[in-house]
């Protein structure tokens, strides 16, 4: 359900929660739970709150491809998106990540886990206000 709130000052109502039919979801900041989960997401936001993660610096300024040739090496996988939470799932495998920390702080990658592919997008304002609009 979506409310509408005034923020002092202003004269445009903003939402106070994000309404139910929006496309995929933004995911919410509280702990995940103890369930067991072979979702993809669940593991990331698992991994979002392990100690240091957030506050390690991200380590990309640029987009990133994966070399299908290689294996996959979790380890190295972490610490590519280190410094980054997960905030929204965009669907077929591809999340969307708030960077914290680093240069790139308060901007939006795309983490394609399909074709382990790390892009860069907007800032989150920009993304925030287009993925209210969908």
């Amino acid at each position: 359900m979506s409310t509408l709130v005034r923020r002092p000052g202003s004269r445009r109502p903003i939402r106070r929660t994000v309404p139910v039919d929006a496309p995929h979801g933004l995911l919410p900041l509280d702990p995940p739970l103890p369930v067991d989960s072979d979702d993809a997401v669940d593991d990331l936001r698992e991994q979002d709150r392990r100690p240091g993660f957030l506050a390690a610096p991200f380590p990309l300024s640029a987009e990133w491809r994966g070399n299908p040739a290689e294996r996959f090496d979790e380890e190295a996988e972490r610490a590519r998106v280190a410094g980054s939470l997960v905030i929204a799932e965009a669907g077929c495998g591809e999340f969307v990540r708030l960077i914290v920390t680093g240069p790139s702080a308060g901007q939006i990658w795309f983490d394609d886990m399909t074709w382990d592919h790390l892009r860069p997008g907007p800032g989150f304002r920009n993304w925030y206000l287009s993925w209210l609009l969908r």
